[in-house]
């Protein structure tokens, strides 16, 4: 990959890829609030970023005031841009979910997408795109977040999952249960081409 003096990206068949963990998006609004903001812009700005992965945005997308959500913020920095995101629905009538998962297209990464879903149990585990490119080439790009046993998306994600467990059986763990809607999703995306390798066989249940 080739980078100019502004650190962006040169070569137009390079893609990049920004990933991190934003620990609850937020708006802009004054002190630290305005600073995390700023910052990632900048980071996202000035990397030349065309598609960004974030994990816990923490927030219930649909219950924010227009102005304060992600999409609206984004837009005032690129063109086309496109916000997607996972996070836990529930009945709770408060606008922080803790977790979630958020993937945001710009230009020619939103140009490209055909396909986008969100994780289809509705805990905010992962959200995906598909991007066509030439020659009708596929990928699907995935982001992800993991919480471990102590937070408290993870025991939100278990109780929601309590009544599912009891049709699948006790052998089914919250944890291999994550690990099973995961795998079942990258099986059916490689079974229509958009993987290469072939998954890992370690049990990770």
């Amino acid at each position: 990959m080739t980078i100019n003096s502004e650190n962006q990206a040169t070569n137009k068949d390079t893609w990049k890829i920004t990933i991190g963990n934003i620990n609850s998006f937020t708006h802009d609004g004054d002190g630290t609030n305005r600073y995390k903001l700023e910052k990632f812009k900048q980071i996202t700005l000035g990397r030349g970023t065309d598609i960004i992965l974030m994990s816990e945005h923490y927030k219930d997308i649909e219950k924010l005031p227009y102005w304060t959500r992600p999409t609206t913020l984004v837009r005032r920095w690129w063109s086309n841009t496109v916000c997607r995101f996972s996070y836990l629905v529930s009945g709770n009538e408060a606008r922080f979910e803790p977790g979630g998962t958020m993937i945001i297209t710009h230009s020619r990464s939103s140009a490209h997408t055909c396909h986008a879903e969100e994780d289809r149990q509705y805990l905010g585990r992962w959200n995906y795109i598909t991007l066509r490119g030439k020659h009708d080439t596929f990928t699907t790009i995935i982001s992800i977040y993991r919480p471990n046993k102590n937070q408290e998306t993870y025991a939100r994600q278990t109780a929601y999952t309590a009544k599912r467990r009891k049709v699948l059986g006790d052998e089914q763990s919250p944890g291999s249960l994550w690990y099973n809607d995961l795998r079942a999703l990258i099986v059916e995306k490689r079974e229509q081409g958009d993987f290469n390798d072939d998954l890992n066989d370690i049990d990770i249940v």
